[in-house]
């Protein structure tokens, strides 16, 4: 199986890391969810497992159905955001809803944020729930982000601002203004 070979490279030409996820993994994942969101009968296919008629759906059992659907797009709080990116509105759980015309950005929203959260647990290697630099760099290279060393440094820095950490919230909301 072809294994993601992307390295950041120090200045003294060591190698810093290099991930062994399957990169036909994050591959056909990006895929199926391009196709699914660009082909209007794919959509329409998918509001009919969701919603059998009606043009909304409680967001708990459209959850549900992507679940037993797309397994890997089960991280709830993925969920929650891309149901925020979808509608504009924030409600809890037990009472959003989702309507028809918010499908194609809500699953768009699923398959990204499912990734970044796959990417960011897979990187945490001590699953502490946070990036410090060689762990961000990690990320960047499974996003597929061409970054230097330093600029890896640089954005990390940027990003973690005068915290102490870089949780998956801060990571998230980085993640989502790159072109992944």
């Amino acid at each position: 199986m072809e294994k993601i070979t992307t390295s950041f490279i120090s200045e003294n030409q060591e190698v810093l890391l290099e991930p062994k996820i399957p990169s036909s993994e994050l591959l056909a994942f990006g895929a199926l969810g391009n196709v699914l969101i660009h082909k209007q009968k794919s959509l329409d296919k998918f509001w009919s497992k969701v919603k059998k008629s009606g043009d909304t759906v409680k967001l708990e059992e459209f959850c549900h159905i992507l679940i037993v659907v797309f397994p890997l797009l089960n991280h709830k709080p993925a969920i929650l955001t891309a149901h925020s990116n979808a509608t504009a509105q924030f409600e809890d759980y037990e009472t959003a809803t989702l309507g028809r015309g918010d499908l194609k950005e809500m699953l768009w929203s699923c398959f990204n944020l499912n990734k970044v959260y796959f990417v960011f647990s897979e990187s945490d290697a001590n699953q502490d729930k946070v990036l410090d630099v060689n762990e961000f760099k990690r990320c960047c290279v499974l996003l597929g982000k061409g970054f230097s060393a330093g600029k890896a440094q640089s954005e990390y820095e940027s990003i973690k601002g005068d915290k102490d950490e870089l949780g998956y919230v801060d990571f998230m909301m980085w993640a989502g203004t790159q072109e992944l």
